[in-house]
């Protein structure tokens, strides 16, 4: 089984490079918004592995921005955030007026324009502020046009709750949101020798459907899985 992590950072600095670092699932977790590269919304977050790769991987070039407001930021963890600050792969946006989302549009094109020819419509930050009215909808109707019925850290995407009045630069409690490109990668393989259920190799060639006497466990084996591995099971 070949599992495919949907979050991997794209390094702006080397943006073709396939080897990729991961981004946690927690940064979605927390409450972090996957937007296409019009600045739409696209999916519910908080789908399942396979289910986010494959609406990440229908999106133009395969790419999404991810958006992590300050809550949900402090939620996952500072110093983690800091190490991928260190490493290039997150860009900081201080909104210092909450009619004015441009600094949003100049942080998402820092991530674009040092390796790719991608480029992002006018309507982008129109589309963003967008995005955040009908997300406050649906978090206070529990429920929104993609069928996100949890809402983790949802205050903190509200309009009027991004305004950053005291911004030191320094950490994420004085950043409106951290951002960072996104994309589908290879993560793990696991097994490949068929079992059933009685941990008996698999065998066509066999009239009874297995080799006698070759059991294969853990990693090893194979056709356990569905299409999301069990946690524990990597």
């Amino acid at each position: 089984m070949i599992q495919v992590h949907p979050t991997a950072f794209i390094d702006p600095k080397d943006f073709h490079n396939h080897v990729k670092f991961l981004a946690p699932e927690a940064l979605r977790g927390v409450g972090g918004l996957l937007l296409n590269l019009e600045g739409k919304r696209f999916i519910n977050e908080l789908k399942t592995r396979d289910v986010v790769s494959k609406g990440i991987y229908e999106q133009p070039n395969h790419v999404a921005f991810l958006l992590l407001s300050k809550d949900s930021a402090m939620k996952f963890g500072l110093s983690a955030l800091k190490f991928y600050k260190f490493k290039g792969f997150i860009k900081e946006v201080q909104i210092h007026d909450r009619t004015d989302l441009s600094p949003m549009r100049e942080a998402f094109e820092s991530l674009l324009n040092q390796g790719s020819e991608l480029t992002l419509p006018d309507t982008f930050v129109d589309n963003i502020q967008q995005v955040l009215v009908e997300y406050e909808e649906g978090a206070k109707q529990k429920k929104d046009t993609f069928g996100k019925v949890v809402f983790p850290q949802a205050e903190s995407y509200f309009i009027d709750n991004i305004y950053t009045s005291d911004v030191k630069g320094e950490d994420y409690q004085e950043c409106s949101f951290a951002v960072m490109l996104i994309t589908p990668a290879i993560h793990y393989t696991m097994g490949g020798i068929e079992i059933d259920k009685d941990a008996r190799v698999v065998s066509r060639e066999n009239s009874s459907g297995y080799i006698p006497n070759l059991y294969a466990i853990g990693e090893v084996s194979g056709g356990l899985h569905g299409n999301n591995r069990l946690g524990g099971n990597s």
